[in-house]
């Protein structure tokens, strides 16, 4: 420890720590005189003062001196002075050898061959004596500073996983939904071949649940075993991508998503055109088994039957709309077939939306029709199977309520989530609508099948995205309900595809006679769990 002696209480003499030749320093504007008589031991130092007077003298700490006391931050200036000096002599002294003992002789001893180095961390240590040990304590210098750095970065890594998983098994979880009960998950697309030549694109939605931890913090967390898998086939004319920006598919998504199920689309062979055995099955059977076992092999564990370990498979659902509800039903009675060679891609359950698929296919696994009030033909063919079917099933129909209003506030409660579509837009499409006698303003109910106006139905979209662009600060628009994150994968037909179907689903899905819809799908994912799992 280093201690100061004061002859005067108006001025004291300090003499600094040069434990080499004992030389004063002098400050002509502090005069202070510390003497510093530290003797080195093998661990530590112990300090002994040789000159002390107890009439005339008294020990002091150096950052203060006698007199008007000095501002706090000034005395914390003068310790961190004292220690930066006190470290530099001592860093020179070692890895240099440049200091000389208190003696004030040079010699070997202090500066060459026999000195001992110890180490700078653990002083207990020796490196070794003279130039070698210094050589030493430098190359040890070089490698842990830079290890030093890096430790930091690694105890942040470890603090922020194990924050993740404290929050992860204590968070709620939820997913990311609106108010208009829609999400917003990322969409993934990849070709998927299977020999010989068979090959078909699928757009797939990554299970991921966000964790809440607080309302200022959420986490997403990927699921790796899904509750079910949920293939999608849409009908003639769609892309497998709409069931992702339509305004009824977005809301089947999401609530498939919500309930922790897997959602994969199947692209038709022609996207233009509807599904067909001939261009279609094979490749979609095939395709389903590869994309399966690839994706969630080992996922969900394995169990143990006739001493070989089998891997466990979620089940696994599918919805088809239109033509593809024929094509999801056909794909069932060839599974029956043979469920075997098919494995893991056989379904558990289907559901059939407006359409009765043709009587002579025949399956066995629970199936869910949904049927428009409107198309009475199709209600009236799907009721007989049902009434017929009842064995191995269920089999059920749910219907529709009817055709509905398109209020002025319609489009702003649909696209919640989307700012570009406000009050006002919403407003004017309904003044549209009424004005092109599509609408009764009495009742705001259709009076005209809107598939019989589509050159009217075209001329409304098209001006109400013209009126987004114009008002829009940002220079790049995008179809009401798609986000610039899911815009990322989809193509440039997709996208002109988008920018109509906002409105012409709703219309269609309106008037009640023939269009994919969400109405009803909570009963239908209720029938799937109930009924659809092995």
């Amino acid at each position: 420890m280093q201690s100061a002696k004061i002859s005067e209480p108006s001025m004291a003499h300090v003499t600094n720590g040069d434990r080499r030749n004992g030389e004063h320093l002098k400050d002509e504007a502090n005069p202070i005189n510390v003497s510093n008589n530290a003797a080195n031991n093998d661990c530590g130092i112990n300090g002994n003062d040789d000159n002390s007077d107890s009439s005339a003298e008294r020990s002091v700490s150096i950052a203060y001196a006698d007199g008007p006391r000095q501002p706090a931050l000034h005395n914390m200036a003068n310790l961190f002075h004292l220690g930066v000096q006190s470290f530099n002599a001592f860093a020179e002294d070692l890895l240099y050898g440049t200091s000389k003992d208190s003696s004030g002789d040079d010699n070997d001893d202090t500066t060459g061959k026999t000195r001992q180095i110890s180490c700078f961390c653990l002083p207990c240590i020796s490196c070794g004596r003279g130039e070698e040990g210094r050589s030493t304590v430098r190359l040890m210098s070089t490698l842990f500073f830079p290890l030093f750095l890096l430790s930091f970065f690694l105890l942040d890594d470890v603090g922020r996983i194990m924050v993740r998983n404290m929050r992860l098994r204590n968070g709620s979880y939820s997913a990311k939904t609106m108010g208009n009960g829609v999400d917003h998950p990322v969409i993934r697309r990849k070709i998927v071949h299977s020999y010989p030549g068979l090959k078909r694109e699928l757009l797939w939605v990554p299970l991921e649940r966000t964790v809440t931890v607080d309302e200022h913090t959420a986490l997403d967390a990927k699921m790796k075993c899904p509750k079910a898998v949920l293939f999608f086939f849409h009908g003639c004319s769609r892309y497998a991508a709409s069931f992702f920006y339509s305004p009824q598919g977005r809301r089947m998504v999401s609530a498939a998503y919500r309930a922790g199920i897997a959602v994969v689309a199947f692209e038709k062979n022609d996207e233009q055109g509807c599904w067909d055995w001939e261009d279609d099955g094979a490749a979609v059977l095939k395709v389903g088994r590869k994309f399966l076992s690839s994706r969630l092999v080992g996922a969900c564990g394995k169990n143990a039957k006739d001493q070989e370990d089998q891997d466990i498979y979620p089940p696994i659902w599918a919805f088809g709309a239109s033509s593809g509800g024929s094509f999801v039903a056909m794909l069932a009675a060839k599974m029956k077939e043979d469920p075997k060679k098919f494995a893991p891609f056989n379904f558990s359950a289907i559901n059939v939306q407006i359409m009765s698929p043709p009587e002579e296919l025949d399956w066995d696994i629970p199936t869910i029709f949904t049927v428009m009030d409107g198309d009475t033909q199709t209600k009236e063919r799907v009721q007989n199977r049902v009434s017929k079917k009842f064995q191995k099933g269920p089999f059920k129909m749910i219907t529709t309520s009817g055709q509905k209003g398109i209020h002025p506030d319609h489009f702003s409660k649909v696209f919640q989530d989307d700012e570009q579509m406000t009050p006002e837009i919403s407003n004017n499409i309904h003044q549209s609508l009424v004005i092109m006698g599509i609408i009764d303003p009495s009742n705001d109910h259709l009076l005209v099948n809107p598939r019989q106006k589509e050159e009217v139905v075209a001329s409304i979209w098209q001006k109400q995205n013209k009126a987004v662009k114009k008002v829009s600060n940002d220079a790049k628009t995008y179809p009401f309900g798609v986000s610039k994150q899911m815009a990322r994968p989809l193509r440039k037909p997709e996208l002109k595809d988008a920018h109509s179907i906002w409105l012409i689903e709703e219309l269609n899905v309106a008037f009640d006679q023939h269009e994919i819809t969400s109405e009803g799908f909570g009963d239908v994912l209720e029938f799937f769990f109930k009924y659809g799992v092995p």
